[in-house]
């Protein structure tokens, strides 16, 4: 794809798209200083971004893009073919800092998770109730009544809690894979896996398709 700002997506595009209900001329890919946008030609089937439809929305490799009803648009390979200025990959590898550092805090957070913390925490809230009818009671009836209403509240919550444990499995491979999609090289896209991003500026280029960092 040759080095421009704008692309018209379409069955007679410059990123020919074939389908039923695509137009000739169907939305128009705009590269602007802060990411890549799509906007809707006035297409008789319409332009959809996570099944909304749109005049005109940033994307990203996340966003499921539809022209008409049942056509997708490929961001991954969209983004593959446009391009990025030194300075514009140079700025998009610094950005990975922050994708590494916040996957690596909440990863930890969630690997840290112990069932006890987990059903203390889910328990406690739910108990508060009972235990405040059984301190403010005053007859034995009252406070029996709050006593039994915190005991359930507390097997209730721990039972909350050792199903949220269950799910820490779930959630840890969820958060790799999209770590897996948003830390990958800006140019050729190839994830970097776990390799910590000062690892990689002090390495000064990309390992798969050789692009300096800083140039």
């Amino acid at each position: 794809m040759e080095n421009k700002k704008e692309w018209i997506v379409g069955r007679e595009g410059d990123i020919p798209v074939s389908g039923q209900y695509v137009s000739r001329r169907h939305a128009r890919l705009t590269k602007e200083a802060d990411g890549l946008y799509i906007e809707d030609l006035d297409s008789k089937a319409g332009t959809y971004v996570n099944g909304k439809a749109v005049k005109k929305k940033k994307i990203g490799l996340r966003d499921r893009v539809l022209l008409g009803p049942d056509c997708v648009l490929n961001v991954g390979e969209v983004l593959a073919q446009i391009p990025l200025s030194d300075a514009e990959f140079t700025q998009a590898f610094h950005q990975l800092k922050a994708v590494y550092e916040t996957y690596s805090k909440t990863k930890l957070k969630t690997q840290s998770q112990s069932q006890g913390k987990m059903m203390l925490k889910r328990s406690l809230p739910m108990a508060a109730p009972g235990i405040l009818v059984a301190i403010a009671g005053r007859d034995p009836v009252t406070m029996i009544v709050g006593a039994a209403l915190s005991a359930l509240a507390m097997v209730g919550g721990s039972m909350w809690g050792a199903k949220e444990m269950e799910r820490i499995p779930e959630r840890i491979f969820e958060l790799d894979e999209q770590f897996k999609m948003d830390y990958a090289c800006p140019d050729c896209k190839r994830s970097f896996g776990p390799v910590p991003w000062e690892g990689l500026r002090r390495q000064g280029q990309c390992p798969y398709c050789k692009r300096k960092f800083n140039a």
